[in-house]
């Protein structure tokens, strides 16, 4: 009976670690995740990959949209423009590179939490797909 009593009592223990571990390192970046599945999906995108970044301590958290598009980049930065804005994020910096490469900081408070929107538009990356070249984009998602 006893040796029940103990095994039982380190089991609580131990979810109740787990639990401890988790909320503090694991759920902002839940959060992220979540946050960046809400971002809308560019509807020429030949593909759209979301995964998120588990940190520890100090590091930053994060969850990153890989995308690509033929699309130019100055339509692929109108379209979130107008879609982010409308869906109450607040555009915060907006750099324009050349007419291949721009990016956009938006920024959003959800709760009592800020996150930013990181949106690395075109640049040198680009795969081929059906004898033309995709623009490689990337939005990252972070809180404060």
């Amino acid at each position: 009976m006893e040796e029940n009593k103990f095994f039982f009592t380190a089991l609580v223990i131990g979810l109740l670690l787990s639990l401890t571990f988790y909320v503090y390192f694991g759920f902002n970046n839940i959060s992220d995740f979540v946050v960046a599945k809400s971002i809308t999906h560019y509807p020429n995108a030949q593909s759209w990959r979301i995964e998120g970044q588990v940190a520890f301590f100090d590091s930053p958290r994060e969850a990153r949209i890989d995308f690509d598009t033929r699309d130019l980049t100055s339509s692929v930065s109108s379209y979130y423009k107008d879609e982010l804005i409308n869906s109450g994020w607040r555009l915060v910096q907006y750099s324009d590179d050349s007419r291949i490469s721009q990016s956009l900081i938006f920024s959003r408070r959800i709760g009592d939490v800020n996150y930013t929107a990181t949106f690395i538009l075109g640049g040198n990356e680009t795969i081929s797909f059906d004898n033309s070249e995709n623009v490689i984009n990337s939005i990252t998602i972070m809180h404060e």
